[in-house]
């Protein structure tokens, strides 16, 4: 609350204030009404300044609590999901605990392993959140420096996922004892139908993945459901030894026609277990080296966009044209100089933009679907800013060039009347 608390005092204390603002620009106003000729520029560009000043005070002080609202909205945001997560755990874990014991029938032990996949549904999508909001919790980390604050994130997140690592070690304990226990019944042939249906099931669906997108955030969803998959995966390599144990076995007992079709199904069980391997290694590097080109091309992109901000906010708090010649010469001269900023900056703009259309075009037209992505948004705001801030650079020149003129014209005519009406 604090962060609330410094904004809101200031914003009191400018309002206070508002008064003796208006009492100066009152006197101001009478001031050039009252003064000669050569004193009214100054006047009125000291008043202008004033304005100017009272005006990108407000403005900054509402940007501020802009940010600190979003802040603070995110925040809440987080921790009621934190809080979510956490009662979702404590009632999934009592849910698996409360399971009958394995059965020692063939229809029980069917039974309880179709309960156990639907189980594993409910709980896989709920993992997919999780893994957002670790990475959400990373992200705040990221943000803040103070030891007691970070403590404050990264403790839950710790025992977050210490809870999710027990959950899985539960599920992989009881998928392994019924898988067990359908051997022991003698129904090989149904673990190992069962296995492969997993298998083809789990290549459909990373051969169905979206394409890798442009937007950072878009490739970290990808990754955390790729992550629970993978883990998935893994968690089946004690259920293939199992099987593959198992068909050895019966390899040794069994006639020449049926060890024959056996063994085809162990090395097709096989080679799909290795392809799947591979599958899912291959796609978690093409995530990563997706997301760390993303990071790096957005990273760079906001960085342009907030110096064009910047450069804009400070043009707009840039002092009001006109005075003596010499404090418009010198108000032109500062503007050439950030001019000069803005246009060694092109080369940039429009590497930036290049870049950005490379990406969506090598991203296989995803991007073209409904809605816009935030790299679309982002380059066309990129754009935008570009020309609009290169157009009141354009503008701001022209007043003040004029300004110069004015200014210096003024001077030579006055210095004129001056000589005319002092001859000596």
């Amino acid at each position: 609350m604090m962060s609330f608390n410094l904004p809101q005092a200031i914003k009191a204390e400018t309002d206070g204030l508002r008064e003796e603002l208006e009492f100066v620009r009152t006197l101001g106003a009478d001031l050039i009404f009252a003064c000669g000729e050569t004193e009214k520029p100054e006047v009125k560009k000291t008043i202008d300044e004033m304005n100017a000043a009272w005006e990108g005070l407000n403005r900054t002080w509402r940007e501020r609590m802009e940010r600190l609202e979003e802040a603070m909205t995110a925040s809440v945001q987080y921790q009621d999901a934190l809080q979510s997560m956490f009662d979702y755990l404590d009632n999934a874990v009592i849910k698996l605990c409360d399971m009958s014991t394995v059965g020692t029938d063939l229809g029980t032990v069917k039974q309880q392993i179709e309960e156990l996949k639907q189980y594993k549904v409910e709980v896989y999508q709920q993992q997919i959140d999780m893994e957002k909001l670790c990475h959400q919790g990373e992200l705040l980390l990221k943000k803040v420096s103070d030891q007691t604050d970070r403590d404050m994130i990264q403790e839950p997140l710790t025992e977050l996922r210490h809870l999710w690592d027990n959950l899985g070690d539960k599920i992989t304990q009881r998928q392994h004892k019924l898988e067990a226990a359908l051997l022991a019944l003698g129904q090989f042939q149904h673990a190992l139908s069962e296995l492969q249906a997993w298998l083809n099931h789990t290549h459909t669906t990373l051969d169905t993945q979206r394409p890798v997108s442009s937007d950072p955030k878009a490739i970290e969803i990808e990754l955390a459901k790729h992550h629970v998959l993978r883990n998935d995966v893994l968690s089946h390599h004690a259920t293939v030894e199992t099987v593959n144990s198992a068909g050895t076995e019966l390899l040794e007992s069994s006639p020449g026609d049926e060890a024959s079709h056996l063994r085809d199904q162990l090395d097709q069980l096989n080679q799909s277990w290795q392809s799947l391997l591979l599958k899912t290694q291959e796609r978690q590097k093409l995530l990563e080296a997706a997301l760390h080109q993303a990071e790096g091309f957005h990273g760079e992109l906001e960085e342009f966009l907030q110096w064009l901000r910047r450069t804009e906010s400070q043009l707009s708090a840039a002092k009001p044209t006109g005075g003596l010649p010499e404090t418009a010469r010198e108000q032109l001269q500062q503007h050439m100089e950030l001019q000069a900023q803005l246009a060694q900056r092109g080369d940039q703009y429009h590497r930036l933009l290049d870049q950005g259309e490379s990406m969506l075009l090598a991203r296989g037209g995803e991007e073209a679907g409904p809605g816009t992505t935030q790299t679309q948004q982002n380059l066309g705001m990129l754009q935008n800013k570009w020309a609009s801030l290169n157009t009141k650079m354009d503008d701001r020149r022209a007043k003040l060039e004029e300004a110069v003129s004015l200014a210096t014209g003024f001077q030579t005519s006055l210095q004129d009347t001056i000589n005319w009406l002092d001859p000596s």
